[in-house]
């Protein structure tokens, strides 16, 4: 079996995931794990599938065929990493270039992201805006990068925990 990540951009329409699934079924594969998302009208999504390789072109010129939806692909690799995982989550007043910052340091301790997710909260107190951010990232020195990651801003929290791999 063949890993296949997809990247699928496209209306948000209540049957685009039935039927990419559909497609990855009826070409032998299975849907293995996927991130979606609705954003500013549109759907996104990042899927992990695995197909028989001699289904993988068939597949990929069957989703390029579907009407209204844009796909990119690239074949995955499915080696274990030996480092270990940890979620971070992230909480401070929102400010320009905060996303820049926490993946710079992330970078900065030879870090990888495997998931990130920013959103913004009203912050009731100050009438301001919260930035909270969760990612799930391999590293080896954890602890270097929490400090790097306090060093951003005064009133950055900072919780980490470590993930089963």
């Amino acid at each position: 079996m063949i890993p296949l990540v997809l990247t699928i951009l496209g209306p948000n329409h209540p049957t685009t995931v039935t039927d990419v699934s559909s497609l990855v079924a009826a070409h032998g594969g299975s849907w293995n794990e996927s991130r979606l998302v609705t954003l500013a009208g549109r759907f996104a999504g990042v899927v992990k599938v695995t197909v028989p390789e001699s289904e993988e072109q068939p597949l990929l010129d069957a989703l390029e065929a579907m009407d209204g939806v844009r796909f990119l692909w690239e074949r995955g690799d499915d080696s274990p990493d030996p480092i270990a995982v940890h979620q971070v989550e992230i909480t401070c007043t929102d400010r320009p270039g905060i996303v820049r910052d926490v993946t710079a340091a992330v970078v900065a301790h030879d870090g990888q992201l495997e998931r990130f997710r920013t959103e913004y909260h009203a912050a009731p107190m100050s009438g301001g805006v919260l930035f909270y951010a969760r990612m799930r990232v391999r590293v080896a020195a954890i602890e270097a990068l929490r400090e790097a990651l306090m060093g951003i801003a005064d009133d950055l929290l900072v919780d980490v925990r470590e993930l089963p791999t």
